[in-house]
């Protein structure tokens, strides 16, 4: 899981940061994998060798939207929704932190890493 603060410029020209959280369960690895033809690491790999950039930036973003949600207050599930996730990327937060990692390949590399379930990573 990822805590992410995400500061940016609200719509009156004030400074906020908001504290927003990222986590990919296993089900949704199981979810991207099966999605994509070859699975999914054989696919973005195809993409990333074709630079094709749209599809990749397009691929960036579901990743976020797909690992946004709340956190419970007993902190036992990860809550994600679909109203959740339209009012996130509608957000001036969303815009910034897509806007830093889409254009930095080593933080989107630590960004999808973060919100990997830590099991599978160690």
């Amino acid at each position: 899981m990822l805590k992410k603060d995400i500061t940016f410029t609200d719509l009156e020209g004030n400074p906020v940061t908001e504290t927003h959280y990222f986590n990919l369960s296993k089900a949704d690895l199981i979810e991207l994998q099966l999605s994509k033809k070859g699975g999914f690491q054989d696919w973005i790999q195809t993409v990333i060798d074709a630079e094709d950039g749209p599809t990749l930036i397009r691929e960036l973003m579901d990743i976020i939207l797909m690992s946004y949600g709340t956190r419970s207050e007993d902190g036992k599930r990860f809550v994600k929704s679909p109203e959740a996730r339209v009012r996130f990327a509608n957000s001036e937060a969303f815009s910034e932190l897509f806007s830093e990692i889409a254009l930095d390949a080593e933080k989107a590399s630590e960004f999808i890493n973060a919100v990997m379930p830590r099991d599978l990573i160690a």
